[in-house]
């Protein structure tokens, strides 16, 4: 109830301001760094990318040894072990 009381006295809803709609390769084409972000990221991706086909083999593997649900399971875990293992970037 404290929490219902604290919205309905202390939040208060502004007008939204209606922006000008733009699509996304103009926006792209307008932002050079960002374009120059997106191609980095996507080497990144398809370079990272067999990590991610490994866990699916290891997935169907382990599936007719453990059904569907274990082997889901098991995949959830080898993926964060991926992520925990595998350094990030350095800030």
């Amino acid at each position: 109830m404290i929490a219902v009381a604290c919205f309905w006295l202390l939040v208060r809803e502004r007008p939204i301001e209606v922006k000008q709609k733009k699509s996304f390769l103009v926006a792209c084409h307008a932002a050079r760094e960002f374009r120059r972000f997106l191609i980095g990221v996507g080497i990144f991706g398809a370079g990272d990318f067999s990590h991610t086909l490994l866990i699916l083999y290891a997935t169907k593997m382990l599936a007719d040894e453990y059904g569907m649900a274990r082997a889901a399971s098991f995949a959830v875990m080898l993926y964060t072990l991926h992520n925990i293992f595998t350094p990030g970037p350095l800030m």
